[in-house]
């Protein structure tokens, strides 16, 4: 755990560690499994999400004792805490076999189902060299072709150990509204397909241009350059106002899940490159 890039993510200050936990001067935060929770408000997040931090430590055979200990401690005083279900269907197979039932839309199906690895991939050829900071890991995709030391951030520990097997990659559980990391530390941060649903799109834009730094690279993907509005460049408005240059749009790229030789989501991605001014 390299604790040079990581940090509080309320005040942006240095962590320390001691055993199982993460100190700064205003708090301390968990360490489940080697994967560290850095979240504004650590009691309420492990309140919440008791369940799905027990069950992706147990199915990636992390659980101890000791975590148990850490779970009961964090949990305990915390009032009203509403348990939180994790979707799985973020860690639904993105490139698994490319199955189409036999029929008369058989060969439509297998012609899409082909071009899945195009986004990842023209994400993955954007990123250079230094650290990299990727934003909401979700199946892997783009993580496992990403090469170098990186910090991955998501808020599901289950989708962090699912995705983060290169031992370059720092997996951390965090928010895109706080990223716990060093400001000014990175030269790209990636972000595929969460700009358009993050509560605040502008919050998150803002926290990646904290932690780039001055000439480094925000690479963005996303079905939705609208942002949920009825503007087609509310993206780039957005990426403008938060004190970056759009560099390159790439639009129409297909995004298919697979969940099944039934049931396939195909979705059409934007793909943005922006620079910090």
């Amino acid at each position: 755990m390299d604790l040079s890039l990581l940090a509080d993510p309320v005040t942006h200050a240095a962590l320390t560690l001691d055993g199982a936990l993460l100190r700064s001067a205003s708090g301390v935060w968990p360490v489940f499994g080697g994967v560290p929770v850095l979240v504004p408000d650590p009691h309420a997040f492990v309140a919440a999400r008791r369940d799905a931090l027990i069950a992706g430590l147990v199915e990636g055979g992390l659980w101890t004792d000791g975590d148990g200990d850490v779970l009961a401690a964090f949990v305990r005083g915390v009032r009203h805490a509403e348990p939180e279900a994790e979707a799985l269907d973020f860690l639904a197979d993105e490139e698994g076999p490319l199955d189409a039932i036999p029929g008369p839309a058989a060969a439509l199906v297998a012609a899409v189902l082909a071009a899945r690895p195009t986004l990842p991939e023209l994400v993955a050829a954007r990123v250079g060299s230094g650290r990299t900071l990727e934003v909401g890991c979700g199946a892997g995709t783009v993580t496992r072709r990403l090469r170098g030391p990186r910090v991955v951030v998501d808020r599901s520990l289950r989708a962090l150990l699912a995705a983060c097997e290169d031992p370059e990659a720092q997996p951390v559980v965090g928010d895109a509204a706080a990223l716990p990391v060093r400001s000014g530390r990175f030269a790209t941060v990636v972000a595929a397909n969460v700009v358009d649903v993050v509560p605040a799109p502008e919050v998150f834009l803002a926290e990646a241009h904290r932690v780039l730094r001055k000439g480094g690279q925000l690479v963005l993907t996303t079905p939705d350059p609208a942002l949920g509005t009825r503007d087609e460049d509310a993206l780039t408005h957005a990426l403008t106002a938060a004190g970056f240059a759009v560099d390159e749009v790439v639009d129409g790229l297909p995004w298919v899940r697979s969940h099944g030789p039934r049931h396939h989501q195909l979705y059409v991605a934007q793909l943005v490159v922006a620079r910090r001014l």
